[in-house]
């Protein structure tokens, strides 16, 4: 998602006035560095919400996409934050809910990747070539 400004085509699931919804909510959030809008997706087949972020130095975004779990409660499956150029992810996994991936990249770009769970098959793709980093025995166990 860039930070230019665009009008997408209104999308076909959602009610035919949202999109004027989502530019009206645009018009008023504009000042903090927001934009949404909608759009569906012909290639995918549904529709998409998107908001787009033109950051200022004075706040911190974030955002956190939740969904249903099994148990019926809401729960987390993605955090971001962003603020001065410092952008923090931490995946979730559904069943159990727990945290189970931390990406960081700080305001110089330096990269960190951090696993919080050992469990979970880690798979790293760099530049065309895969790497399988999952441990053949699980700690504690050999």
């Amino acid at each position: 998602m860039g930070a230019e400004h665009s009008t997408p085509s209104v999308a076909s699931g959602l009610n035919p006035d949202a999109q004027d919804h989502f530019q009206a909510a645009s018009l008023v959030l504009r000042r903090y560095g927001l934009n949404l809008a909608t759009s569906f997706d012909e290639k995918a087949g549904h529709d998409v919400l998107m908001g787009r972020i033109m950051p200022r130095d004075d706040l911190e975004y974030r955002h956190v996409l939740a969904d249903m779990g099994g148990d019926g409660a809401l729960g987390p499956r993605l955090k971001t934050s962003y603020y001065r150029g410092h952008v923090s992810v931490t995946i979730f996994e559904a069943e159990p809910r727990r945290p189970v991936l931390e990406v960081n990249v700080d305001a110089q770009g330096r990269l960190s990747l951090t696993v919080l769970d050992s469990t979970v098959p880690v798979r790293l793709s760099m530049e065309g070539t895969t790497y399988d980093l999952t441990e053949e025995t699980p700690p504690g166990s050999g």
